[in-house]
């Protein structure tokens, strides 16, 4: 340590040896970065700190001995009458110095057992993936596993376009051929082929022009009833599905003009800001959904599936990804290039540019909300706003891209589009997918009834 007074400071500097190449580059990072943070307003009071390496600082390269090559670094404390003039904090401050020399050594081997550390994790979860990649003799074709540990079943391409036929419309059905199985490798979200035999049915129903209070209050009347269905047993225990009076479904509905916000945002958006999007001649409602703001309105097919999530041998994760592969399945039927973004939340069919939206919520393994999907929607409603909080991305419809690429020429209306979603959701959950009135009466029923209480003028529904 080379300590040297002046009349208005006082410098001291050490020096400190690297032994091995691999402390040298730990040292230094975390010493510039020392240096670095001295800079920040709070701390500007603090003594100023230099480093250097090789070559020593100018106060004491008169002095003989000293070493200048890689494995020597030298720092420099600078002291000002405030951080030695009161003995309490001289002795405070010499304390500290001598500190930070013992955590620079203790820093560097921290860091060394950390690396190593996840070296060797990374090299198991190497070491995984590619064990999963070697041929199993004792397993069949048709149960293989991918690299990332997931089943697949053979003949996808024959069964998507079985399941295509007569579908919206000739343009979609060739479509169908070429494109299906251009995005999803017949992907089952985890499970096993054996799981993949026992899952039910789903039934759905179309209920064309839906306000989004009655949409809102319709899915939670019926998680309720479902919940209450399925948690039917003594002591609130689970009901065998076959037992049951419900079963899943997707609600297929259009919106009237609203904003709609997540749960998140709740109580934190602006009278004025909410009276301006009203004005606009939409509603705003804030829900219990995920995600941030989005719009639904005329030309945008919103599906809200209720599934529970236990007899899909689901988690929540793996379903939000079922419902991102379902839009990216039914974009490639109709030649559109679409994929799911990790950390972006919807479906994207360019890095700033959003098709779809995705927010879900899950009550005791019940499902509702679901994804909007923009088939002929007015892009016009989305530049009012920053379409679920992402600065710098915008929302597009199927038809802009579809048009854009030439690559059919029917129009992608949510009446065409609709059946190409239903086939895509069955194929990528693995399940089937058929009306609800034909799957389960009883459930039928209990969406009308809930309909006419909540919405007394009726509202049309359709198959």
């Amino acid at each position: 340590i080379y300590v040297q007074a002046q009349q208005d400071r006082v410098t001291v500097i050490f020096s400190t040896l690297f032994k091995e190449e691999v402390d040298r580059v730990l040292g230094k990072v975390f010493l510039q970065e020392f240096v670095d943070a001295r800079r920040q307003a709070s701390i500007q009071n603090a003594p100023q700190v230099f480093y250097s390496s090789r070559e020593p600082p100018l106060e004491i390269r008169h002095l003989s001995g000293l070493k200048q090559d890689e494995s020597v670094g030298y720092v420099s404390f600078v002291l000002f009458p405030r951080h030695f003039a009161d003995a309490e904090v001289r002795e405070k401050t010499i304390s500290q110095i001598q500190l930070f020399r013992d955590y620079l050594h203790y820093h560097i081997k921290c860091a060394k057992a950390y690396m190593h550390s996840r070296m060797r994790t990374r090299v198991q979860d190497f070491l995984k993936v590619i064990n999963r990649a070697k041929p199993d003799r004792s397993v069949a074709v048709a149960d293989k596993k991918t690299a990332t540990g997931r089943y697949f079943r053979p003949n996808f391409r024959q069964s998507v376009a079985a399941s295509s036929q007569g579908e919206g419309g000739e343009c979609f059905k060739s479509i169908a051929n070429g494109f299906a199985s251009a995005r999803i490798s017949q992907c089952t979200l985890g499970r096993t082929p054996a799981q993949l035999e026992t899952l039910p049915s789903i039934g759905y129903i179309n209920l064309g022009r839906v306000d989004y209070q009655t949409a809102l209050v319709l899915q939670k009347q019926l998680s309720r009833q479902r919940i209450s269905d399925i948690y039917a047993g003594p002591q609130n225990t689970r009901v065998e599905a076959g037992k049951r009076r419900l079963t899943d479904f997707i609600l297929l509905v259009e919106h009237p003009p609203v904003y709609t916000n997540g749960r998140r945002n709740h109580g934190k958006v602006s009278k004025d800001e909410i009276q301006r999007l009203q004005s606009l001649g939409s509603q705003y409602v804030e829900t219990n959904r995920g995600g941030e703001i989005t719009f639904h309105g005329p030309g945008q097919l919103v599906v809200y599936p209720s599934v529970y999530l236990r007899d899909h041998h689901l988690g929540t994760k793996c379903y939000v990804e079922g419902l991102e592969n379902t839009v990216v399945e039914t974009c490639a039927r109709l030649g559109v290039d679409a994929n799911a973004i990790r950390g972006f939340p919807g479906v994207w069919v360019s890095s700033t540019k959003k098709v779809a939206a995705l927010g879900t919520h899950v009550q005791k393994y019940v499902t509702s909300h679901g994804f909007a999907l923009n088939c002929t929607t007015d892009m016009k409603w989305f530049r009012q706003i920053v379409p679920c909080g992402l600065e710098g991305k915008s929302a597009v419809s199927l038809e802009q891209v579809v048009v854009q690429n030439g690559s059919c020429v029917e129009r992608p209306t949510v009446e065409a589009v609709t059946p190409v979603v239903l086939s895509s959701f069955a194929q990528v959950f693995g399940c089937q997918v058929r009306p609800l009135q034909e799957l389960s009466p009883a459930t039928f029923g209990a969406v009308q009834s809930l309909l006419q209480q909540i919405s007394p003028p009726g509202i049309q529904t359709s198959q």
